[in-house]
């Protein structure tokens, strides 16, 4: 089992392979890689799939997506980015005033276990373009 110090916040994760989204089952009190060797998609010495595939979680607090070890900015082009935003606002009904953080910073983590964003992407309204009145 990994170190894991997420485990007190209630999120759903996802992950992007081949510009295509999945979800975990809602609240999962695990890792990505937990997640990942329980599906089948990385085996317990391989670092490449965590490496090759950007991934995330959504909280009470934002939407959050990274890439590797070390959680840098993902390699996902806009486009493909927005996207995956869209289904992840449809599939889960998020609040559109949440923003979308990309990166971390490697300083110490808050009391949750959390590292500091490195980018604020904007709201989701704004990413999107819709319109806050429903939401």
């Amino acid at each position: 089992m990994s170190k894991f110090y997420l485990k007190n916040i209630r999120r759903t994760m996802f992950v992007i392979i081949d510009e295509k989204l999945f979800l975990s089952p809602p609240n999962l009190r695990i890792s990505h890689g937990d997640w990942f060797r329980k599906e089948g998609w990385m085996g317990h010495n391989d670092k490449s799939f965590l490496e090759k595939n950007p991934r995330g979680y959504i909280d009470t607090e934002g939407l959050y997506i990274y890439q590797g070890y070390n959680a840098r900015v993902p390699a996902i082009s806009k486009k493909i980015l927005k996207k995956i935003i869209r289904d992840l606002q449809v599939k889960l009904n998020i609040n559109n005033k949440l923003h979308v953080f990309l990166g971390t910073i490697d300083i110490p983590k808050n009391k949750k276990g959390k590292l500091p964003p490195k980018n604020d992407f904007g709201s989701i309204s704004d990413i999107l373009k819709i319109k806050n009145s429903l939401k």
